[in-house]
């Protein structure tokens, strides 16, 4: 009937909000558990096939080691799959040693009231149901759920939830424990799933809403794709995400003085800087870690770093630069002459041999940069795939090896003079 949502609070902001408390997810390794074979029914996994995979000692005794390694002093509201499941947690954490109790929709209205006020009155710690409390029933002070009732559905998973993350007096945070298998399902729903899923979705509205454009290949900036580490709560997580947004905007930042700085015409390709200095000779700039690595290509394949490790980029720019201009070459300055000559019928035959889209009118600058756009590509692809950098971090170490390395480079630049001089 209704064809969109005109407006929804998620979990995620109602805790950014203070509305909801703090909450953490812990996922619980079952030995043996694979969804693969659970069948699908309704959209869901099938109630029949997972009380056969869950209601057994394996199964069983897993979830109550969970709760006693992570959630032993918590108030806990154990979600299970069928009656029988229920009961079965129930008497297993009875035998533990806690106050448990199970309730289901056969007993009476009596019945259950006493439970869920034994419960309310903190007589028991921990109350298993099986689709009972999803929804309708308030009791603020827990602070643990337990799915153990794996599920598909985000709307269930959702409303299971959400009976530990009500705000309480003296309660800090909450804490979520999923059961998994050593074969996750993809569609098996997770703390972590539901809230990263949740936040970029509100990044997404927010990038349509701001006009931001900043994005990374997979359409993300590079802190939205960081994702919850199980144990982590909300507000750890939201708290990393902003340290890496900030290291991320002062990365670009770098980046985008690099490009305004420097003499030459680098190609960018993602975070990578690539040119061209002749005769097919490149340079790059390799990044590592938001580090740069100033790596020459010597031919056949084989790579040279100018230096014995990654420095920032304004550094490796300084590096990679200084080699460059003991070339005394023209060809690669961005305010050479040669730019703004007409385009030559060489380089508009290489733009139609490689489909480049361009136009009658370019100059020799424009189809330049064009054509080493397009073979940089292949160059930081090839390097990228070659240069290692922990292996070059361990042969500058070695004295003999570093004076090899630099008589090489020494080397080069001599030889890339003398080209330069005899060609002048």
């Amino acid at each position: 009937m209704f064809e969109h949502v005109t407006y929804e609070r998620t979990i995620l902001e109602m805790v950014m909000d203070g509305y909801l408390t703090d909450v953490r997810g812990l996922q619980v390794n079952v030995p043996n558990l694979d969804f693969r074979y659970v069948r699908t029914s309704g959209g869901d996994y099938s109630q029949q096939d997972l009380s056969a995979t869950l209601n057994h000692d394996i199964a069983l005794n897993a979830v109550v080691e969970a709760y006693v390694q992570y959630a032993r002093y918590r108030k806990s509201v154990v979600f299970a799959v069928d009656v029988a499941h229920a009961n079965s947690l129930a008497e297993r954490f009875k035998l533990a040693g806690y106050a448990a109790a199970s309730v289901d929709g056969s007993m009476s209205a009596e019945q259950r009231a006493r439970i869920l006020s034994d419960f309310s009155n903190n007589k028991l710690k921990i109350l298993v149901n099986c689709s009972l409390l999803t929804e309708g029933w308030d009791e603020p002070s827990v602070d643990c759920v337990v799915i153990g009732r794996p599920t598909k559905s985000q709307a269930l998973y959702t409303q299971m939830i959400g009976r530990a993350i009500r705000l309480h007096p003296g309660k800090n945070d909450a804490l979520v424990l999923d059961l998994t298998g050593a074969s996750e399902d993809k569609n098996l729903q997770t703390f972590t799933k539901l809230i990263t899923s949740q936040s970029s979705k509100q990044n997404q509205e927010r990038r349509s809403s701001d006009g931001s454009k900043r994005k990374t290949k997979s359409g993300e900036p590079e802190f939205e794709k960081q994702t919850m580490m199980t144990g982590e709560s909300v507000t750890e997580w939201l708290q990393r995400v902003r340290e890496l947004e900030q290291q991320e905007n002062k990365f670009i930042e770098h980046v985008n003085l690099f490009a305004n700085r420097t003499r030459y015409h680098w190609e960018r390709i993602k975070n990578h800087f690539a040119i061209s200095y002749g005769d097919g000779h490149w340079a790059f700039l390799i990044e590592e870690q938001k580090q740069y690595w100033p790596v020459l290509d010597i031919g056949n394949s084989r790579y040279l770093p100018l230096h014995d490790e990654s420095m920032p980029l304004e550094y490796a720019q300084g590096v990679a630069e200084g080699f460059l201009e003991l070339l005394e070459s023209k060809v690669i300055a961005k305010d050479a002459d040669w730019r703004n000559a007409r385009m030559s019928a060489r380089q508009e035959h290489l733009l139609e041999l490689y489909h480049i889209p361009h136009r009658a009118d370019w100059t020799r600058g424009m189809a330049s940069d064009a054509l080493n756009k397009k073979f940089a590509k292949r160059e930081i692809k090839k390097v990228c795939e070659r240069f290692v950098p922990e292996r070059w971090r361990e042969a500058w170490k070695n004295p003999v090896a570093k004076e090899k390395y630099e008589r090489m480079v020494l080397s080069i630049r001599e030889q890339a003079q003398q080209q330069r001089r005899a060609a002048q």
